[in-house]
């Protein structure tokens, strides 16, 4: 029921200690019912029938609490206990919830089996009545089962296709939002990086060999820029996927940036004036990922160490790759940073994520001496090895 009393019943059942509720309830009305009829002087005094109706509630009571774990089961067993028992009223309780259960959550052909063999478990007692007392009662309340289990049944199916509808929609809104970020880069950063790009290549013209070096540089930077840019908007427009594979790595399509960019990353740098420096060691797998990877952490460690730190003149990038293939990889200036820094910008937060999503580690903070460092692990993402190769400095 879409109610307010529906939605209670169906968190009541979802917690651990609800479900309980009916398996005890019915387990005290078997012991309530044994008890008064063992007492009754024409109950069955003698040991054997005395241990075999023990057994056969005892069984039937021990079912209800697995009628939903393995609801045809439990009903079979239920039918089968009441066709062997003389002494029915102790276990149709018992059949009743079963057929409930396998009737709710069993599929359709087994939970049509399973109700036709609870009528037949009481066929036999309703025959030798002659269809008259508690079998009409017995029968009708095995028809209220049915009926509740195919109740239960289709809420179950209705509160599973408004949740199939909702995680739609949500995933409706996210492609919108992404498509609206896209956009938003594509018109506003894109244009941005255009007229820049435009404008530096009219400075190229002037006479001043300063001003045209640096209006190369500026050019260059926001061609690069305007490619980042348009790689991250296809990446936003593209329809969110789960890797069947199950990588970890981070996908980026084709777009990945290698471990020679970080060269021109470099020249640029030492284009401002600030001396940068590059050093590796140890044996460099070709993994595409962890290359990607580690050029933009070195990349926006070294951009932040020029955008934050004061009287900077020196930033060294060091990659350290061991005999796993895991790069160490130390970003660190000279300059003069605040002994309490800023809360981490998006940039580094981010990188910070992937790196610890892929299994490595990641510090940032003040360096021994002077300056500013940052130190990632980046294991090998294992993806695109192509074997051992060099990377040359």
């Amino acid at each position: 029921m879409d109610t307010a009393l529906g939605r209670r019943l169906a968190r009541w059942r979802q917690v651990p200690s609800g479900r309980l509720v009916a398996p005890v309830a019915c387990a005290l009305y078997e012991v309530f019912f044994l008890t008064r009829y063992i007492s009754l002087p024409d109950g069955p005094l003698t040991p054997t029938a005395l241990l075999a109706l023990l057994c056969i509630t005892l069984a039937s009571t021990i079912g209800v609490f697995f009628r939903y774990r393995a609801p045809f089961a439990i009903v079979v067993l239920e039918s089968l206990l009441t066709l062997c028992s003389e002494i029915t009223f102790l276990t149709f309780v018992p059949l009743c919830m079963a057929v409930f259960a396998v009737i709710a959550k069993a599929r359709p052909v087994k939970g049509l089996v399973g109700g036709a063999l609870a009528f037949v478990a009481v066929l036999p007692e309703a025959i030798a009545g002659g269809f008259a007392g508690n079998a009409i009662i017995r029968s009708c309340l095995l028809t209220v089962a049915v009926v509740g289990g195919l109740v239960s049944r289709m809420q179950r199916a209705k509160r599973e296709a408004i949740q199939e509808i909702e995680r739609e929609h949500a995933s409706r809104r996210r492609a919108e939002r992404r498509s609206r970020i896209a956009g938003e880069l594509h018109d506003s950063v894109g244009h941005d990086l255009t007229a820049i790009i435009a404008l530096a290549e009219g400075l190229c013209e002037s006479d001043d060999e300063d001003a045209r070096r640096v209006s190369a540089l500026i050019g260059k930077l926001a061609r690069s820029g305007l490619a980042d840019t348009r790689s991250a908007v296809r990446a936003i427009s593209a329809p969110i996927d789960a890797d069947p594979a199950g990588s970890s790595a981070p996908s980026r399509g084709d777009d990945l940036h290698d471990l020679d960019e970080l060269r021109a990353c470099m020249d640029d740098i030492r284009a401002t004036g600030i001396a940068a420096v590059l050093t590796t060691s140890g044996k460099h797998p070709s993994d595409e990922g962890q290359d990607d990877l580690c050029f933009r952490i070195a990349r926006e460690a070294a951009t932040n160490s020029i955008r934050h730190g004061r009287s900077v003149t020196r930033v060294s990038v060091a990659l350290d790759f061991d005999d796993e293939g895991s790069c160490t990889l130390t970003v660190r200036d000279d300059g003069c940073h605040p002994k309490t820094p800023a809360r981490a910008g998006f940039g580094l937060s981010r990188l910070q994520d992937e790196v610890e999503h892929v299994g490595g580690t990641w510090r940032a903070g003040p360096a021994r001496d002077r300056g500013w460092e940052v130190v990632a692990t980046v294991l090998r993402f294992g993806r695109r090895d192509t074997g051992q190769g060099d990377f040359d400095a």
